[in-house]
């Protein structure tokens, strides 16, 4: 059984560091972070198995939460409330507003898609979804790769702390 082996990714790991304005210190973590698919990747001259980005986008999630929450806490606003915190969050950290983030930067160019994949229904090669778990899972690889104040610095250049509550 002959098994499909992306190829041509190369230019997508630095096109991502352009847009996140951050450099990892490993490639891979990156290469993680924009899969979408479980199949093997030819990267630097090797075919590496790679995991699907879904479970590093949990911790993406987890920690960019955090960050926010720590953002809100720390703002000085007077609107410090479970229900505006509750907000905060789904304003910021939903698919929708991370599929247009991932989008309007162009990260979602950087997604590693299964090979055959065609065009939804509004053109797009990667769905929103597939583009949120992406920004979600490269807030983790940033967080692993440089830890929390790379990745604050990363959320606070991308604009995720800029919000009318905090």
């Amino acid at each position: 059984m002959v098994h499909q082996i992306i190829t041509k990714i190369g230019a997508k790991i630095p096109k991502c560091e352009c847009m996140l304005n951050y450099s990892f210190s490993n490639k891979l973590l990156c290469l993680e972070a924009l899969n979408s698919n479980t199949y093997p990747i030819h990267f630097l001259g090797a075919t590496h198995k790679i995991r699907k980005n879904d479970a590093l986008a949990v911790l993406g999630d987890a920690r960019m939460a955090a960050s926010l929450c720590k953002e809100w806490w720390n703002s000085s606003t007077p609107r410090l409330t479970p229900v505006n915190w509750d907000t905060l969050r789904k304003d910021a950290l939903n698919n929708v507003p991370l599929a247009i983030l991932g989008r309007q930067t162009g990260l979602a160019d950087c997604v590693v898609l299964n090979p055959g994949q065609t065009r939804d229904v509004n053109g797009y090669m990667a769905s929103d979804r597939t583009v949120a778990t992406a920004v979600e899972a490269l807030f983790g690889a940033v967080y692993l790769d440089g830890g929390e104040e790379a990745m604050e610095a990363v959320l606070r250049g991308l604009g995720l702390f800029e919000h009318k509550l905090l």
